[in-house]
């Protein structure tokens, strides 16, 4: 069953009483309120691919809980690939349960290994759903460009760390770890942030990071123009001498 509404999924097809009849599936109770037979029996890798291909292809069914609750009965068996497609779907698609996600994440912090997007999608998902975990955000911002890794999980890192705290450190420890270029695109979520703070000087530093590749014009032209609002105008405090008007 799983695999059949993956493959649906994966080629971005949508067949309603396909995934309608999966969801009642999924619904399904003993009479003592514990999982039902079918759900009870699905291993990790089914649960989250059935839950990634439900919000591939954007389809909202009530047995979210259902899943959750079943994941939190076999949590040692879910690998990081198999947490975060779970966590990308409740979060992407606002279902709130706390539990399961504090779980993943706890659990993520610590594995040896981690893919940087299995890293990222459990990050976003967390901070998404309010949800704080300080290890896992210091994982990722410690050890996530430690290679290359594409733009979209560039952009899904940068912008849960420039929204997970005030300070913006996590999010600069990241940044600034990089051993190769960011992608300048990905530091957009970095730079909004900064500006809607007021923090002109960090938005400085963003902008310097942006400034190469296709994005390397408009920087430039941005940062110019940050530039000139900044100086003092003609006739303040400490331009010229005596009181005179200079242009600068």
């Amino acid at each position: 069953m799983s695999n059949i509404i993956w493959g649906w999924a994966t080629l971005a097809l949508f067949h309603r009483p396909l995934f309608d009849a999966t969801a009642d599936l999924l619904k399904q109770r003993s009479s003592e309120g514990d999982l039902g037979e079918v759900l009870s029996e699905w291993k990790a890798q089914e649960l989250s691919n059935t839950a990634w291909s439900f919000t591939t292809v954007l389809h909202v069914h009530p047995a979210s809980a259902a899943m959750a609750h079943a994941a939190l009965r076999r949590l040692d068996e879910f690998h990081a690939r198999h947490s975060a497609n779970l966590a990308w779907r409740l979060a992407t698609l606002e279902s709130s349960q706390r539990p399961l996600l504090v779980a993943f994440a706890e659990r993520v912090a610590h594995m040896s290994e981690v893919a940087p997007l299995s890293l990222a999608s459990i990050a976003w998902a967390c901070v998404s759903m309010e949800v704080r975990q300080a290890a896992l955000l210091d994982r990722m911002a410690g050890t996530l460009f430690k290679a290359p890794v594409d733009e979209g999980v560039a952009s899904m890192a940068v912008w849960t760390l420039s929204r997970a705290e005030p300070d913006l450190r996590r999010a600069f420890r990241l940044v600034l770890s990089a051993r190769w270029r960011i992608p300048p695109v990905s530091l957009s979520a970095l730079l909004e942030e900064c500006e809607q703070r007021g923090l002109h000087q960090e938005e400085r530093r963003v902008l310097r990071l942006m400034e190469h590749g296709d994005l390397a014009p408009v920087v430039m032209e941005v940062r110019s123009r940050l530039h000139s609002t900044q100086l003092p105008r003609p006739g303040t405090a400490g331009i010229g001498s005596g009181g005179e008007d200079k242009e600068r």
